[in-house]
């Protein structure tokens, strides 16, 4: 023997020894695992990309697209329109209250921006066309009414307050039978 072997304890070589036969043990195992384990990973795999597959893109309806886009941008529209409208009756009957400016101001920008909504779809086709004409017609009324509100409210200009209300209440008025012109698909 060695002088180097010599100095090591019979136990501590034997650890030694065992601990190296558990640590390949352990590296041989996960590596790989039995042919079986292998078959059904496969299969695993297979099946979960044949399940998996996405399915082609059905083609959007331009019509059936329109016609939902239309609904909710005139439900909006007419929303808008109603809320300003019962507002402008509010504030008539309490124009010194000074809540009204910032409320009305916000009233007439939805009503702007819902205006720009609907006239911002195209109809899909000529069946369409005269439903949309029609709309943006009612549609234009009441953005005019928001754009005069929307200037009378700095200024309290009576007569152009008037001229709002009126450009509105008739924009409100004919929404509803606007809306319900929208031709069967």
């Amino acid at each position: 023997m060695t002088e180097r072997a010599a100095f090591i304890h019979p136990g501590v070589a034997f650890r030694a020894a065992l601990a190296l036969m558990v640590a390949a043990s352990m590296a041989a195992s996960a590596c790989g695992g039995s042919e079986q384990d292998e078959i059904k990973d496969i299969q695993a795999t297979a099946t979960a990309a044949a399940r998996d597959r996405p399915s082609p893109a059905a083609t959007p309806d331009p019509v059936q697209a329109y016609r939902q886009k239309i609904t909710a941008a005139g439900q909006r529209l007419s929303g808008a329109a109603d809320k300003l409208h019962k507002d402008m009756l509010a504030a008539a009957e309490s124009q010194a209250d000074p809540k009204w400016p910032a409320i009305l101001t916000a009233d007439t920008d939805e009503v702007i921006a819902a205006v720009a909504a609907v006239q911002a779809l195209a109809p899909p086709n000529d069946k369409y066309a005269a439903f949309a004409a029609e709309l943006n017609e009612v549609a234009a009324k009441l953005d005019n009414g928001a754009k005069l509100l929307k200037k009378a409210i700095p200024t309290a200009d009576q007569e152009i307050g008037a001229q709002a209300f009126f450009a509105v209440d008739e924009g409100k008025t004919k929404l509803p039978a606007a809306l319900a012109a929208l031709p069967p698909q």
